[in-house]
């Protein structure tokens, strides 16, 4: 059960890392563009 419950942590700690990094990469390609 702790297993589980590290895990969800986990991906929910990545999950919010890769909306930050893809909201950057966002910001970034409308200033290549």
């Amino acid at each position: 059960m702790e297993g589980a419950f590290i895990m969800f942590v986990i991906v929910f700690a990545v999950g919010s890392m890769v909306s930050e990094l893809i909201k950057n990469v966002d910001t970034d390609s409308t200033v290549t563009e």
